[in-house]
This record gives structure tokens, sequence and C-alpha cells, in this order.
């Protein structure tokens, strides 16, 4: 089974639609970028046409990256003007990440990025779901994949995709092994090899390849990278022949992540 996220993205639009025009307030959001990035550049241009479509007012703004202290003050400049606001990564690596994340407040970091974001969704204090992790779960559900009992591998330990997932499922006692850049090539296949579930955000293109992987494997690729002009994910594309249920990309779980960072926005201004 192919998951086409578009479709479960549509569904959340329309309830969205639904929800905005319902409002006794006009809703905002305020995103604030620093680079041109391809891939940077494509998210940004769904979200806004996504936001735009549902009704509530995307404020895209340009981070002064010449230093942090200039970048922080758009961002705080942002937060003032908006109840949901995100940092669109990445940043500039001469940028301090974590002091500039922190300057949005939890109750308005729909993106799940901060420090104090995060530990409040590690300890479930939090409002939000992760954008990433929702729409994971959302095409589990979708393909009415169960995880209990089975052997479940994430591919990347990062702030988007490989955190929050291993987080969620510590959270939910569900045992789990991570492959990062310092698991060593035997180990990495081995769990590949075996594993029944495979979540994917380490944003190498097609690391993962079909003699990787076993048949009926549930292959969910959250990974997103620039080759050579061209958006593509961690799994390759041949992989699909014998998984049991597979998120292309582009086109998986990219639109559902768009989807789900505005019901975020919604629920940051009570809606």
């Amino acid at each position: 089974m192919i998951i086409f996220g578009k479709e479960i993205a549509e569904r959340i639009k329309n309830d969205l639609v639904r929800r905005v025009a319902e409002a006794s307030a006009p809703v905002s959001f305020g995103i604030v970028t620093a680079g041109t990035q391809v891939v940077t550049e494509k998210y940004l241009a769904m979200k806004k046409k996504f936001g735009t479509d549902i009704g509530v007012t995307v404020d895209i703004r340009a981070g002064n990256t010449e230093s942090t202290d200039a970048f922080v003050q758009t961002v705080l400049e942002t937060v003032s003007a908006h109840k949901a606001v995100i940092v669109q990564l990445p940043l500039p690596t001469a940028l301090n990440r974590e002091k500039i994340l922190l300057c949005v407040p939890k109750e308005a970091d729909v993106d799940v990025l901060s420090l104090e974001a995060c530990a409040a969704f590690a300890s479930g204090e939090s409002p939000f779901i992760p954008p990433v992790l929702s729409a994971i779960q959302k095409v589990l559900g979708e393909g009415k994949i169960t995880l209990l009992g089975k052997k479940i591998v994430i591919v990347g330990k990062g702030q988007l995709v490989g955190t929050p997932v291993s987080e969620w499922l510590t959270r939910e006692r569900m045992a789990h092994d991570i492959i990062t850049k310092d698991t060593s090539e035997e180990e990495k296949g081995m769990l590949l090899r075996s594993a029944d579930v495979i979540i994917s955000g380490a944003g190498v293109p097609h690391m993962i390849t079909p003699d990787m992987v076993k048949d009926g494997v549930v292959l969910i690729d959250a990974g997103t990278t620039e080759d050579s002009g061209v958006l593509v994910g961690d799994v390759d594309p041949l992989c699909a022949e014998k998984a049991a249920l597979f998120t292309p990309v582009p086109g998986g779980i990219g639109p559902i992540t768009v989807a789900t960072l505005y019901e975020n926005v919604l629920r940051a201004h009570g809606i």
C-alpha cells in the first residue's frame, strides 16, 4: 500500500476550513525564515498556500542573519504579533539555534522545537503534537498498522523526526532501536533487515535500498533532501515493491505534516 499524503491532508483541510470560518476572531500564523534552500522554499510555499486556503493569515518574515541577536529581534517581533509562530529550519550554522528557538514561547511553538517545548511534549504536558509525528500517526491509522509487538527502527535522531518519534514510543512503552551516524554498518544492516516498521528521517538520499529490508515491512519516509534539484527521501522508491505500507517522497508525509502544523496553529488560538 502506497500512502499519498495529499488525500489525508485534504480531509484535514476541510475540517480546518470549517473551524476557521466558525472562529470568533481572525487566525494568523508567523513564520521566520533564514535561508533560500530549495527544500526550505518549497515547504514555505506549501505552508503559505495551505494557510491561505483555510483562511489563515500567514506572515512570513526574513530574519536578519548577520548575528544571532539580530535574528532574535525578528523572532521577538513576530511573537508579539502572532499567537502561533515557527522558526523555519535549517538556520545558518553561525547562528545559535537553541537561543533563537527559545524566543518562541512554548504556548506559541506549534513546531515543538525549542528545548522548553520539547520537554513539555516529552512529559505529556504540551498542547501540541510535533507535526511530523502527528503525520506519522495519521499514516499508521490510515494503513490500520498497529505497532504492538512489532520490531520498530528509527533512522536518524534529529529534532524534527527521530527525537519526537522516539519520545512518543517511549511514552507508549514501545521498544525501538535508533540508527544514528555513529551506528556501525554491520549493526545498521542487521537492524534494518529485521525491522517490521522503519521510520526514517535521516535526510540522506535513498540510503535505504531494497536489499536492506524484508518483505512486508512498513516504510515511513520522513526524510527530505535535495538531490540535483529534485526532492528525494531516505528510502529508494524501489523498496515500495517489498513494503506492506510505503510513503513516497515527495507526496507522502510532507503534505500531511503541513496540515498537522495548522492543526497546532488552531490549537494555539484556542480553536
